[in-house]
């Protein structure tokens, strides 16, 4: 049995986070959408398992739910699609449409946990029916009459247990117990809810997954286990055998982090340089979020400005933090701030060597160091 796991597409996302380019976000979740579907047939899997979080509210306008359908029944594969927290099953929902009636059958919104066989592997679903609960959606999953002649296949959404939930989420949302899988004899539990992939092991072997998101809604949704902007690719050979899982990129929008210490023009110089020289087509799909610290003088403010607006005009969309950044004043006058004594005089001695001509970067760097320090105690 071979099946393509992914969640959390939540289309229709506002992504008001990144302003102007909002818009191409949200076209870009529709693209994602498309690639998920064409892995799914490339790879020629038994059923395409989306597990949960479809769309990002049950108000979502009705021509992106009939867009959604149209793109899950380009599958040839059968495919599994889970209401969740953010679409959960309620009156007047998305699962709702006309268009979910009018598909495929093999299109199928898991409506119940009544378990249903797909060739050789039975699937056992958990759909939710609320935004938030206490509960553990997978309770009502049993292994009662349960054939080991039978892969078993759990769908849920939810935050795993002891698993160590990302900051952004709540881990007593929805919260699911690792016990579920030998409780129900499950070969493969895939989850969503939590967009950074993440594996867990049950008595040693890797029967739990976060597929993660198909593409990024935010910095820093990355895990050990890589970033979102995937989905898996799970075989399973036999009853009770390990799960086989492969990570494929489908993601379309790059969203990069960035950190630099600056500690002169040079530093700032180098930066809009290396920005300056990536290609084009690169920039255009990039969000940028750029952290600078360190210490800059007035006279390098005017290259920071520069800086700003080369990214701005540049990238999709540029997110420049310069607040930890330090204005070191003109001249000396600040060492005289300092307490008598040692750091006074080692300030001077640093200041001197800075202003020779053979001096070295690091007499700078050291004394921009000291005035950092100095301007946080002074804060």
């Amino acid at each position: 049995m071979r099946i393509l796991h992914t969640a959390d597409w939540q289309i229709g996302m506002r992504a008001a986070h990144v302003g102007k380019a909002g818009p191409s976000v949200r076209d870009a979740r529709l693209a994602s959408a498309r690639r998920v579907v064409e892995i799914a047939n490339e790879r020629h899997v038994d059923a395409l398992v989306l597990a949960g979080d479809t769309f990002e509210d049950s108000d979502v306008p009705r021509d992106l739910v009939q867009k959604v359908a149209d793109i899950l029944g380009e599958s040839v594969a059968p495919v599994l699609v889970l209401p969740a927290n953010h679409d959960p099953l309620v009156p007047g929902g998305v699962w709702e449409h006309p268009a979910w009636k009018d598909k495929d059958p093999r299109v199928r919104i898991l409506r119940s946990t009544e378990p249903f066989q797909i060739g050789g592997a039975l699937f056992l679903a958990c759909p939710l029916l609320s935004r938030t609960s206490p509960e553990d959606p997978t309770d009502a999953l049993q292994s009662t009459g349960a054939s080991r002649d039978q892969i078993r296949i759990g769908i849920a959404h939810g935050s795993l247990r002891g698993a160590g939930a990302p900051d952004d989420q709540i881990a007593d949302d929805f919260p699911i117990k690792r016990e579920v899988v030998r409780r129900a004899a499950l070969d493969y539990l895939a989850l969503g809810h939590w967009h950074t992939p993440s594996i867990h092991e049950v008595d040693g072997v890797e029967r739990i997954a976060y597929c993660g998101s198909h593409e990024p809604t935010k910095f820093g949704e990355t895990s050990e286990k890589g970033a979102s902007g995937q989905c898996l690719v799970v075989t399973i050979e036999a009853p009770g055998g390990p799960p086989v899982l492969e990570s494929l990129n489908t993601r379309t929008l790059e969203w990069r982090s960035e950190k630099l210490v600056v500690s002169s023009v040079g530093d700032l110089t180098e930066l809009r340089s290396r920005l300056d020289r990536e290609p084009a087509d690169s920039r255009e799909r990039t969000l940028l979020d750029l952290v600078l610290t360190g210490v800059i003088s007035p006279a390098d403010a005017t290259a920071l400005d520069d800086l700003l607006v080369l990214a701005r005009e540049r990238f999709l969309y540029a997110r420049i933090r310069s607040d930890a950044l330090t204005l070191r004043p003109d001249g000396e006058g600040w060492i005289d701030q300092l307490p008598a004594g040692v750091p006074r005089a080692v300030a001077r001695r640093l200041a001197d060597l800075a202003d020779s001509p053979n001096s070295s970067s690091t007499a700078r760097d050291a004394l921009d160091l000291l005035y950092r320090i100095h301007a946080e105690v002074a804060r």
